[in-house]
């Protein structure tokens, strides 16, 4: 993994933390970017981090761009993921790179659109 976020321990610091990730190369690893929180058993569950991900070159990792998990109510979160390039240019391909709500009903939503065309090009029109 290229980048790792994780919150996983009860006594975590509230309000979650806060991570932007922009202006990257983040390219040939398993998952480009690992975010993850959850309990580990712990009480209180610590929050998702709050994350935002923009103006990225993400491609060429072997299993997905950004990978966003949750053991429990990261459905209620949403990771802002708009502007990066994922290496491919339609948004069904995006979305296969892309491990989120639609993987995992806990797990946070990421909003991955628009995207772009190429690293730092244009904005593909998704619609």
């Amino acid at each position: 993994t290229a980048i790792e976020i994780r919150n996983l321990l009860g006594n975590s610091p509230i309000p979650p933390p806060v991570a932007t990730i922009t202006g990257n190369t983040i390219q040939n690893w398993k998952d480009g970017i690992y975010a993850i929180g959850g309990s580990l058993g712990s009480s209180p569950v610590p929050p998702f981090p709050d994350l935002t991900v923009t103006d990225n070159c993400i491609s060429d990792n072997s299993t997905y761009g950004l990978f966003a998990d949750q053991s429990s109510e990261g459905k209620d979160k949403t990771i802002t993921a708009e502007s990066n390039y994922w290496g491919v240019t339609d948004a069904d391909s995006v979305a296969q790179l892309v491990h989120d709500q639609s993987d995992k009903a806990s797990s946070p939503f990421a909003d991955y659109l628009p995207f772009l065309s190429s690293c730092g090009g244009p904005e593909v029109d998704s619609t």
